[in-house]
């Protein structure tokens, strides 16, 4: 039997001056995470974060990414949480912006049966979501 895994990840400081930092983004993610583990019971182990110092860059993104495409298994429920600025269809992270098409893309590949991506990003739409692959 499967188990629930989850990728936090919260932006709160951004090196664009234009861009106003979220300072409640740190606290989203340990906000989620309280609620995984008290109201799913989801173990600690199996819950990744980024994004608790504020920051977070497109390589450590990536990296997380990679980290749970290893760690999720097929009978999994793997969850991906994002707290930040978006905009035309994009995630920001601190340095950089990432397509969301490309997170949900990337979200496909990994092996759980079933998966949660759960955006909390003003005007990151304009995406499609692909074929679910058995």
């Amino acid at each position: 039997m499967g188990t629930v895994k989850a990728t936090l990840v919260g932006v709160s400081n951004y090196d664009n001056p234009r861009i106003p930092n979220l300072e409640a983004c740190k606290n989203d993610i340990e906000a989620v995470k309280d609620a995984l583990i008290k109201g799913l019971c989801v173990s600690q182990r199996d819950i990744r974060t980024l994004g608790s110092s504020g920051t977070v860059n497109i390589s450590k993104f990536a990296n997380e990414l990679k980290i749970a495409s290893m760690l999720v298994e097929a009978d999994d429920t793997y969850i991906f949480y994002f707290s930040g600025h978006g905009s035309n269809g994009t995630l920001a992270l601190s340095e950089t912006n990432v397509r969301v098409q490309e997170v949900i893309e990337l979200v496909n590949e990994i092996k759980a049966k079933n998966k949660i991506i759960i955006l909390d990003s003003c005007r990151s739409g304009d995406f499609m979501i692909p074929k679910v692959k058995h």
